[in-house]
């Protein structure tokens, strides 16, 4: 990074950080990877790993870093919520919405919109049949439901809860308080 570009991220920094603290926290949002942040920011090679990872959980650079994301996510539009709200649209499409009553597909721009954002590619042919002479052929290659579905599972956290129950220090801990009427905090046997 050049000493201009420097310059500027230190004096847009209100934190009491090092220039290249302060590059770091610049360079962190572009991957969100720390060491390779680190590296960018001018570390060391061979500590870049190990200082990414200390100043991520230093203060005022975590600080700063929310300000940027917060910042970038306002530049670009893209939230947790937008994207969320993307997963949901994929995990919940419903097939039958590319169809006409009759069973034909519907042309890509007549689709309402939670339908064509599941839409993953599309193939149109021309293929000689039919008594008009030519036909187009659509195909539809839609995005993968369980992909979606998983993440947000993950959002509203219905993977942990399932796995929790099926942890076997959680289901000893409950057969002991069954049969011994042992006191043994659930929780606890999560961990």
């Amino acid at each position: 990074m050049n000493k201009k570009t420097r310059r500027s991220v230190s004096s847009e920094t209100p934190h009491k950080l090092t220039p290249k603290q302060a590059t770091f926290c610049q360079e962190y949002i572009v991957d969100l990877n720390a060491k390779r942040a680190a590296l960018r920011a001018g570390y060391s090679k061979k500590s870049a790993d190990m200082i990414g990872y200390q100043l991520l959980h230093k203060t005022q650079v975590a600080t700063r870093i929310e300000e940027l994301r917060a910042k970038q996510q306002v530049r670009t539009g893209i939230s947790a919520d937008r994207a969320l709200k993307e997963a949901a649209r994929l995990a919940f499409f419903d097939i039958r919405k590319l169809c006409d009553e009759s069973g034909n597909p519907i042309p890509v721009q007549d689709l309402d919109d939670d339908t064509a954002a599941a839409i993953q590619g599309l193939e149109l042919a021309t293929e000689k049949g039919g008594e008009e002479g030519l036909t187009t052929v659509r195909k539809y290659r839609v995005s993968d439901k369980n992909a979606a579905l998983d993440r947000v599972f993950k959002h509203l956290g219905l993977f942990e809860r399932d796995n929790s129950q099926n942890n076997p220090a959680n289901a000893i801990a409950k057969l002991l308080e069954l049969v011994g009427g042992s006191k043994l905090p659930i929780s606890t046997a999560q961990k």
